[in-house]
């Protein structure tokens, strides 16, 4: 408990400094929304229905028309004017001839189809140099790419296409910003998903990624993610969380406390880490939330892959707690075809060591496409936080 008090108290510190020599650094984290639902294709109980599956998921993809949303993305990080982006569900969807829907199935896990249908990188990244805003790639890591059989059940099999999606997760920095000591990667703790009647699992890899930027004469360290969804089917009485929770005690064991204990420089984690902070403080949904702020150790849960990090602490803060004591901050909950709904979680975060937050706020909950009808430019809302460095 000692370390997270500590980060605590800095946190505190640096929100009541006005020091006119500490540096603000504006950091923002926004989840694009991939476009559909790809978890339902795994429900599927043949090919036949994965392919039909997956034929709904492209179709909703299409619907949600990411050209559309990344002009009004754009705008809403824009107005932020940040100068580090973390980004989650950065897709490429790609179509190509039917290899997998002709039996190859091993084109799934080692995909083949080439034609770009929507790269949202390079969208977004379009969309902010129209509006005079120019940001570098400073840390990239592919987390899932795979390759499905699509067919419209009303059609049948002449209208069978490849489609194929690949996941990354991105820091962009403003250009003009020294940076330094890209890294990036995927958990060893992960889920895979079985392709009913293909003898297939598709590994359901999640990233990370860190970047060192320099502002003012101060260097700083940010830290991207997007963790693993709660709701995992598993064996009593293993938690559905659990891969969750050992993707963050990966990345708080072997990578920040290790990049702070070598270089104790203010380090920022940002990204959508899927565990509900607006839950009562003992719910299982916000239990890696607990372990990410340092409220916990991480725990022993007889997991023996996970021993080594049994005790385990956290050094951040939740910056949203110190800018808004009281406020929900809730960042999840548009429906999926991004039509309509309402926000019901609090799962993307700011965490902070050794910088504090001076304001934070989230954006985009009224923002919408000028297409008929109008979308919401994401499932999530933006989250944007301006930290006081030392």
């Amino acid at each position: 408990m000692r370390r997270s008090l500590a980060a605590l108290l800095l946190v505190a510190s640096a929100c009541s400094s006005s020091s006119s020599s500490s540096t603000t650094l504006t950091v923002v984290s926004q989840n694009l929304y991939l476009g559909g639902d790809i978890f339902s294709i795994a429900e599927a109980a043949s090919p036949e229905e994965a392919a039909v599956a997956t034929f709904l998921v492209w179709s909703d993809v299409q619907a949600t028309n990411f050209p559309a949303r990344a002009k009004v993305l754009a705008a809403g990080i824009a107005a932020q004017n940040p100068d580090v982006i973390g980004l989650q569900e950065v897709a490429i969807w790609r179509t190509g001839a039917p290899v997998v829907c002709l039996g190859d199935f091993d084109a799934i896990n080692e995909p083949v189809a080439s034609t770009v249908v929507y790269d949202f990188l390079a969208s977004l990244q379009t969309e902010l140099l129209a509006l005079g805003l120019q940001y570098d790639v400073a840390a990239l890591t592919q987390s899932f790419d795979a390759e499905l059989c699509a067919v419209n059940p009303l059609v049948g099999p002449a209208s069978a296409i490849d489609v194929r999606y690949t996941d990354r997760d991105v820091i962009l920095v403003r250009k003009g910003l020294s940076t330094r000591h890209p890294d990036g990667g995927t958990y060893a703790t992960m889920v895979e998903f079985p392709i009913s009647g293909t003898g297939v699992s598709i590994p359901d890899r999640r990233a990370w990624n860190m970047v060192e930027v320099s502002k003012n004469g101060s260097w700083f360290r940010v830290f991207e993610t997007h963790l693993e969804v709660q709701e995992i089917p598993t064996p009593p009485p293993i938690p559905g969380f659990i891969f969750q929770l050992g993707q963050a005690g990966e990345l708080i064991a072997s990578k920040v406390n290790m990049a702070i204990a070598l270089d104790p420089i203010p380090t920022i984690l940002v990204g959508d880490m899927n565990t509900q902070a607006e839950q009562p403080v003992t719910s299982p949904l916000r239990f890696t939330y607990n372990f990410l702020t340092g409220l916990i150790p991480f725990p022993d849960l007889g997991v023996p892959e996970f021993t080594p990090l049994v005790g385990v602490r956290s050094p951040f803060a939740d910056a949203w707690l110190f800018a808004n004591p009281g406020q929900p901050g809730l960042t999840w909950g548009f429906n999926g075809d991004l039509l309509a709904g309402t926000m019901s979680q609090r799962i993307d975060f700011v965490l902070t060591w050794g910088a504090g937050p001076w304001t934070m706020t989230t954006f985009g909950a009224t923002a919408v496409t000028a297409t008929t009808p109008p979308l919401h430019a994401s499932d999530h809302l933006g989250v944007s936080a301006q930290l006081q460095l030392p």
